[in-house]
């Protein structure tokens, strides 16, 4: 059997702007907009940074109408420290395969401060 992702390359990528919170700072959600967004979501990534503190992050993604566009049972709680890589077709989905239509906003919601280093999320969208 073909490895589906081994042409990643070949799909859109759509990045969203890096999300940080500084020391200090507090932990409230941030969001990021993708303006007239016109893809499938096959592939997120989740990356997040390693500091002090042990936040975890929670991840939700909604259309213009603020409506859920992808489930976030399996962007909850995410660890510090890791790369997420969150797939829409293999065996056992993290997710359903979604087409994306027009503004996307994404919220990352830390569940604490940072602690004395700073907090960098980044969200990355695979799809064709």
């Amino acid at each position: 059997m073909t490895d589906y992702y081994q042409h990643t390359p070949k799909y859109a990528k759509l990045s969203f702007a890096r999300q940080t919170w500084v020391e200090s700072e507090g932990h409230a959600a941030k969001t990021a907009t993708l303006f007239g967004v016109n893809m499938n979501v096959l592939r997120v990534d989740v990356i997040v940074s390693n500091p002090t503190a042990n936040p975890t992050v929670t991840v939700t993604f909604a259309n213009a109408d603020g409506v859920a566009v992808i489930d976030g049972t399996n962007f909850a709680t995410l660890a510090k420290n890791t790369k997420h890589i969150k797939l829409a077709r293999k065996a056992t989905a993290d997710f359903t395969e979604v087409p994306l239509v027009g503004d996307i906003t994404v919220t990352i919601d830390p569940s604490l401060d940072s602690g004395a280093t700073s907090l960098t999320v980044d969200v990355i969208l695979y799809g064709d």
